[in-house]
C-alpha cells in the first residue's frame, strides 16, 4: 500500500458493525477500543430496549464535532449524546391520584406525629394537578406522575419529610438533613419549632424541580 501503510484488520466485532448507521458505526468503532465506554452504553442501550423512554441514560443529539468528544483516539465525527434527566429517579407507575393505603397509614400514625406527617403530606398532594401518590417502602410518597419527588415518614420521636432530589435543593434556612448523593430529609419534633414556610417553600421547590426533569425529559 503506498507509504508502506498498514492495512487495517477487523477485530472479532467490527464485521457487525455495517449493519448501523454510519454515524453510530464510528462511535461504535472507537468503542471497541474503550473496555470502560463499552461497558457505559451497554448499560445505557440495554436499558432502553427493556423499558423504552424510560430510565435510559442517554439519547442521540445528532450534533457532530471533529474535535470533541474524542473517543479512544477515534478522529472522525462523533455522534452528540444528551444525558437524560430521568436516570437517577425513583420513578412509580403504580402511583395514583390517592391511595387508599395512605389514608390507612395515617389512621395508623395517630397523636403529634400523625398530626405533624399529615400537615406536610397534604402540602405535597396540594402541589399540583399531576401529583400522584403512594405508599413506598412503608411509607406515603408524593410524585410528579410517576416521578417521585418527596415524602413523609414517622419514627419514634419525629417525623421526617424527605427529598428524592434533596442534595439538589437551595435551602437557605438550612433545614436539609442528610449526606446521601442525592437524598435529604427535614426532621420535624413536636417540641422544636421550625421555619414552617421555609419547609413549604422546599416543598414547591422539590416539586418544580421534579416538573421541570419530567418535562425535559418527554420534550
Amino acid at each position: 500500500m503506498a507509504g508502506g501503510a498498514v492495512p487495517h484488520e477487523k477485530g472479532p466485532f467490527e464485521h457487525r458493525l455495517p449493519r448501523l448507521e454510519p454515524d453510530l458505526r464510528s462511535l461504535a468503532l472507537g468503542a471497541l477500543r474503550a473496555p470502560r465506554l463499552i461497558l457505559l452504553l451497554g448499560s445505557a442501550f440495554s436499558s432502553r430496549s427493556r423499558h423504552p423512554r424510560r430510565n435510559f441514560l442517554f439519547r442521540r443529539t445528532d450534533a457532530f464535532s471533529r474535535q470533541n468528544p474524542r473517543i479512544a483516539g477515534h478522529r472522525g465525527n462523533s455522534v452528540g449524546l444528551q444525558w437524560l434527566p430521568m436516570g437517577n429517579l425513583m420513578r412509580f407507575p403504580s402511583a395514583v391520584k390517592r391511595d387508599p393505603a395512605i389514608d390507612v397509614w395515617m389512621r395508623g400514625h395517630a397523636g403529634a406525629l400523625g398530626t405533624i406527617a399529615l400537615r406536610w403530606f397534604e402540602t405535597i398532594r396540594n402541589c399540583g394537578d399531576d401529583v400522584r401518590e403512594l405508599l413506598h417502602d412503608g411509607h406515603p410518597t408524593g410524585c410528579v406522575g410517576d416521578a417521585a419527588f418527596a415524602y413523609v415518614n414517622a419514627f419514634k420521636a419525629h417525623v421526617n419529610v424527605g427529598f428524592f432530589r434533596g442534595a439538589e435543593l437551595a435551602d437557605p434556612a438550612g433545614l436539609l438533613e442528610g449526606t446521601g448523593k442525592l437524598m435529604r430529609h427535614v426532621k420535624l419534633r413536636p417540641d422544636n419549632k421550625i421555619d414552617d414556610d421555609a419547609l413549604a417553600q422546599l416543598i414547591e421547590a422539590a416539586y418544580a424541580d421534579m416538573q421541570r426533569r419530567v418535562q425535559d425529559y418527554q420534550a
